[in-house]
């Protein structure tokens, strides 16, 4: 049960990842300066692509570290039971939680 938790957080997070990447990737491709319209709107569209994908990796990371680092006892010896990769994915939605943090100290509530 507790192998399974923390392997479906981690690949999980990982389809996220990859997803979120080709997503916006394949948005952005067709983006030139005579889109117009069209080119606001697919450059919003992966903005939202990638701030969802933060979010879902961050959640995905902190629950996969939490269950790998409180049940490592549990869990199978090896490198991919490690806590540290789902860690991993949550770094980027920490570092954007911080920095709104921060923008919000400096300029007031």
């Amino acid at each position: 049960m507790i192998k399974a938790l923390y392997l479906s957080c981690l690949i999980f997070g990982v389809v996220v990842l990859i997803s979120a990447i080709l997503t916006i990737a394949g948005i952005m491709v067709p983006v030139d300066e005579n889109s117009g319209n069209a080119g606001a709107f697919s450059a919003f569209l992966s903005i939202g692509v990638g701030v969802l994908s933060i979010v879902l990796l961050t959640a995905l990371g902190i629950v996969g570290a939490m269950v790998g680092c409180l049940y490592e006892d549990n869990l199978p010896p090896g490198l991919l039971y490690k806590y540290w990769w789902p860690a991993l994915l949550a770094v980027p939605g920490t570092m954007l939680l911080i920095l709104l943090a921060g923008k919000t100290l400096i300029n007031g509530f």
